[in-house]
């Protein structure tokens, strides 16, 4: 399988560090599993990971952990919570469409994202990286988060 390049706007390097050990894992497979993942072996992350059960029959998207970084950062913790019971709708509706296309595309993703929330300017970077127990289907995503970032928006 063809894999993708990081875009090149995509500047923190702990997301290319990250991708390149997913890389790694995958072991000649699609996708590596949950169970070649070793935290220890990021831990320059911890804290600024979030990890997402993927049901399926219906589809649908489980916050397994959300380190405390990201939950003091976007000032909430979803863990054990589905998608379906986040209650802004604009993000609830964002998060499931993010999630069924990388489902769909079987792609990893990154990107650049500014979201404004409680009148604050949200600013990060993010690498989602999917992984499959049975290195096709897949079941769980990893994802990343480096935030505050963007410094030539400040201001903005």
């Amino acid at each position: 399988m063809a894999v993708p390049e990081i875009p090149a706007e995509i500047q923190a390097p702990e997301l290319h560090r990250l991708y390149d050990y997913w890389l790694s894992k995958r072991a000649g497979r699609r996708y590596p599993a949950r169970r070649d993942i070793d935290p220890i072996d990021f831990r320059y992350l911890l804290g600024r990971i979030v990890l997402i059960d993927v049901l399926r029959d219906p589809l649908r998207f489980r916050v397994r952990l959300q380190g405390m970084e990201v939950v003091k950062y976007f000032g909430r913790d979803l863990t054990g919570r589905t998608f379906d019971e986040i209650q802004r709708p604009e993000l609830r509706a964002f998060l499931l469409l993010r999630a069924r296309e990388l489902v769909e595309a079987g792609q990893p993703h990154f990107a650049r994202r500014v979201l404004a929330k409680d009148g604050r300017t949200l600013r990060f970077e993010v690498a989602v990286l999917p992984l499959a127990d049975d290195g096709e289907s897949i079941d769980m995503v990893l994802l990343a988060i480096i935030f505050p970032f963007f410094p030539q928006l400040a201001g903005t």
